[in-house]
């Protein structure tokens, strides 16, 4: 039958509130962040390095250059109601704030 050997483990937030002190040599592994570390014997998880499966995040990269404006579209349609006078011209000879009732327009 096959041996294996299983680390203790647990989730990140689980070893910050248990801060063990891991005995010389033994790892300790969190479940959601695929790190470890390794205990020395003295010093308590919180303040024991990261070792990592997978190691943390690097920093970002500068961003590339904004890329070239397109074409502007075309000018929409003109209202044909409108001659530029006064807004009486617009609503069929009843200025829009006049008191009247929608039936006006």
């Amino acid at each position: 039958m096959a041996q294996q050997i299983i680390f203790r483990n647990g989730t990140a937030a689980a070893w910050a509130l248990a801060n063990p002190t891991l005995a010389m040599g033994e790892l300790g592994l969190e479940n959601d962040t695929a790190q470890f570390k390794m205990g020395d014997g003295l010093t308590a998880w919180n303040s024991l390095p990261y070792g990592g499966i997978q190691g943390p995040a690097g920093t970002n990269g500068t961003n590339g250059a904004t890329g070239a404006t397109g074409a502007t579209g075309p000018a929409g349609a003109t209202h044909g109601n409108y001659d530029g006078g006064d807004a009486s011209a617009v609503y069929g000879g009843v200025t829009p704030l006049d008191g009247g009732d929608a039936n006006d327009i």
